[in-house]
């Protein structure tokens, strides 16, 4: 069974497993796929990949907790999550992709997934 790009529909040859002709159309494929969301969905997306940028600093710069205000003016926005969890009555965990920030008494704590 011969197979054709997802992109351009040009007949494949080389490993079984191909999807695209090129990495051209690979590229294409996917940004027709991105381009198919609503633009709520796309500023959603890019809010919570911000927050994971803001993240993923302030872990690297060894600071393992975190005020409120201190998240706020380094631009994280509360709205862009990717999950919420209750663990009990006041105590959350707030989720931006592969990052947890669970509350403490003075914030948050930052802990990536894995860690």
């Amino acid at each position: 069974m011969e197979k054709a790009c997802l992109t351009c529909g040009e007949k494949l040859t080389g490993r079984a497993d191909k999807k695209y002709c090129n990495e051209a159309c690979k590229n294409e494929f996917h940004n027709q796929k991105i381009g198919q969301r609503s633009p709520v969905e796309k500023q959603q997306l890019l809010v919570a990949r911000k927050n994971r940028s803001i993240l993923s600093e302030i872990e690297a710069s060894g600071r393992a907790e975190i005020g409120v205000k201190d998240l706020e003016r380094s631009g994280f926005n509360f709205e862009g999550l990717t999950g919420l969890k209750m663990l009990g009555k006041g105590n959350f965990l707030l989720c931006c992709f592969d990052y947890r920030l669970r509350t403490t008494a003075k914030g948050y704590r930052i802990q990536k997934s894995g860690n």
